[in-house]
């Protein structure tokens, strides 16, 4: 049977692997020069740099998928510490228990606060410690609904739990506790993503410190690995293949368009950005209902960031003396600017920073003498189309 894979990230690239092993004819079309999506990083003169994700969490259910494609071992995975700074405080805590203490160190007048909020999160934090193991769906058969009636019942004592916060944003979740205008509340609501759901507070204080996870040899490096895995094995990868349309005849799915040329498939895949698979490449909409639509149209598929990449003349040891560990959060001075308001040319002026150096994570991906440094800062996505003046593109200038 043939199956088009639509992107090559960790997800198209995975699911090819399995797919190839199990006898599937197998084509992946990615619109880029190279795999990875968000895995994905790049060299320039020597110099190694992420221009994706950074970290990922949930290493038992990748280990496990690594293992079922055949390649267990092949890529070294190592722990990703975080520095975090501020105004109260510059630490690098290695625990829930350590992070907890350095906020009630840098704030002793919020102790009650404090530790009210820390009772909520640490439910959050357990709760979200019994994901810790491979998913369900990452097994067939009888193991798969055996797992996933396990996985359903030990979590039914703590759904009131969760239903009580799901519906909760950060901030919403955090003034129950602080004042709106304190530092505590702005620096506890800029720990992780514009409005994000409070549950993801257990993401923050657990699984950050417990199962945050990079690779050795730089994220790219794995996409290539399971790329060449997955050729290796039979598996058709097109780069610079741009796909501009799914076909459906009867409502059914039956392959893709690209260059104007049709490639029949009895399954397609779409492992890319689910918003344009949905609003712009699915050329028949009819199961989706139009609140639905609306819906996607207003969503977002991920948060920007505004990133400078650097190589520096600076030895890694160097570097390793200032910076202390590869990833630093440099939280931001007034984070109660408003996110979205793309017009805010102020903005980035108070935003938090986070600086990142993969030649700390492995010397071999930065020329000898000499070290990499990357500056990120989450930015409203619109930023670009309000800030560029009249004359066009002369902010480049």
């Amino acid at each position: 049977m043939r199956v088009i894979i639509i992107g090559s990230g960790l997800s198209g690239l995975i699911a090819g692997n399995l797919l190839v092993r199990k006898g599937y004819d197998v084509t992946i079309f990615e619109s880029h020069s190279a795999p990875g999506g968000y895995t994905a990083g790049f060299w320039r003169k020597g110099f190694y740099f992420e221009s994706g994700t950074l970290s990922f969490e949930d290493s038992a259910s990748i280990n496990k998928m690594m293992s079922d494609i055949g390649l267990d071992g092949k890529v070294e995975f190592i722990k990703q510490r975080t520095r975090f700074i501020s105004d109260y405080f510059d630490a690098v805590p290695e625990s829930n228990t350590e992070l907890k203490e350095m906020f009630l160190s840098a704030f002793p007048l919020e102790k009650k606060g404090l530790n009210s909020f820390f009772r909520v999160t640490d439910r959050m934090v357990r709760f979200l410690d019994t994901f810790n193991k491979p998913m369900p769906a990452l097994y067939s058969g009888g193991e798969e609904k055996l797992r996933k009636l396990k996985f359903i019942l030990s979590r039914l004592p703590s759904l009131f739990f969760f239903k009580k916060y799901q519906s909760l944003t950060v901030k919403e979740f955090t003034a129950q506790y602080f004042d709106k205008e304190s530092d505590i509340f702005n620096i506890l609501t800029g720990l992780g993503y514009p409005d994000m759901c409070s549950f993801l507070y257990g993401g923050v204080f657990g699984t950050i410190l417990s199962d945050y996870q990079t690779v050795k040899t730089g994220m790219q490096s794995w996409a290539d690995i399971l790329a060449e895995n997955f050729t290796k094995n039979g598996g058709r990868l097109n780069l610079n293949s741009y796909v501009e349309r799914i076909d459906t005849r009867f409502g059914i799915v039956n392959g893709v368009t690209r260059n104007g040329k049709s490639f029949i498939a009895d399954f397609v895949l779409s492992c890319s950005d689910y918003k344009k698979t949905i609003l712009k490449l699915l050329d028949d909409k009819i199961p989706f209902r139009p609140h639905e639509i609306k819906a996607l149209e207003r969503a977002n598929v991920s948060e920007s960031f505004f990133t400078v990449y650097l190589g520096l003349d600076l030895n890694v040891e160097e570097l390793q003396k200032i910076m202390k560990v590869p990833h630093v959060l440099l939280l931001g001075k007034n984070l109660s600017r408003n996110f979205f308001d793309a017009s805010d040319r102020d903005f980035f002026r108070d935003s938090t920073v986070t600086l990142y150096s993969p030649s700390l994570i492995n010397p071999k991906l930065s020329p000898e003498g000499r070290s990499s440094l990357m500056l990120q800062a989450m930015s409203p996505h619109k930023w670009m189309d309000n800030w560029v003046p009249a004359t066009g593109r002369d902010i480049l200038n």
